[in-house]
């Protein structure tokens, strides 16, 4: 590098072919640290994905592994889902696994505090899917918790005023985003749907209720009782 230097500030000291040969000799050097440079990308990009995979077995382990006894780690759930946020047939896997034990209590705490999460990946990522997978487990949620579906309902709000096309005072939203915006429109309105006409089960206990079977006490119990966590 110094000779490259040298002979560009000072031809003086070199003849014409002597200058033309340390050109030529730094731009073989310069071609040799950029073929050196890409050997080293490499490098960093398998080992990077080398941990990646590493870091993904793990947590299949951390979540399904035997040394977990039967509980649900859902902070290690989210980022499984993450992690293989490109493959829909995964998060489907998970979101199935994890509606499965959502009943259960400490399960669904963590799916309520994970929400923030879990409300960007159904905005963003789902957009481009051709399955909502992670919109139906939250709705499911929904069903089961009015607090789930009040949260998730502040959540999509404010992504609309996100996307919107225009701000409060008429201004363009230099953010907006037809695509999401108009998915944030329609969860909100699926989630709306939900809390009125609540689970299957809410339809058999109406019907029981109209044909005598048992009295509005009894029905506001058994309602009461299939919204589990509220």
């Amino acid at each position: 590098l110094v000779s490259c230097a040298g002979s560009q500030s000072s031809p003086s000291y070199a003849n014409a072919e002597h200058t033309s040969h340390l050109i030529r000799g730094c731009n073989t050097y310069n071609n040799l640290l950029k073929f050196i440079s890409s050997i080293y990308f490499k490098m960093d990009s398998s080992e990077a994905l080398r941990r990646k995979d590493e870091f993904k077995s793990k947590l299949v382990n951390d979540v399904f592994g035997k040394d977990n006894k039967g509980r649900v780690p859902m902070d290690k759930v989210m980022m499984l889902i993450w992690q293989f946020r490109d493959d829909p047939s995964v998060v489907q896997f998970m979101a199935h696994f994890v509606t499965k034990y959502a009943g259960r209590r400490d399960v669904f705490d963590g799916i309520e505090f994970y929400l923030p999460q879990l409300a960007h990946m159904i905005i963003h990522l789902e957009a481009n899917w051709d399955d909502a997978i992670l919109e139906r487990f939250a709705l499911i949620i929904a069903q089961h918790s009015l607090h789930f579906a009040l949260q998730l309902n502040w959540i999509l709000l404010g992504a609309i005023e996100d996307y919107q096309p225009e701000m409060p005072n008429g201004d363009v939203n230099e953010s907006f985003n037809p695509l999401y915006y108009t998915r944030c429109i329609k969860l909100l309105g699926n989630i709306e749907r939900c809390v009125v006409y609540g689970t299957p089960r809410k339809h058999e206990l109406q019907r029981l209720y109209e044909k005598g079977q048992i009295t509005k006490a009894e029905y506001d119990t058994m309602e009461q009782a299939d919204r589990r966590f509220n």
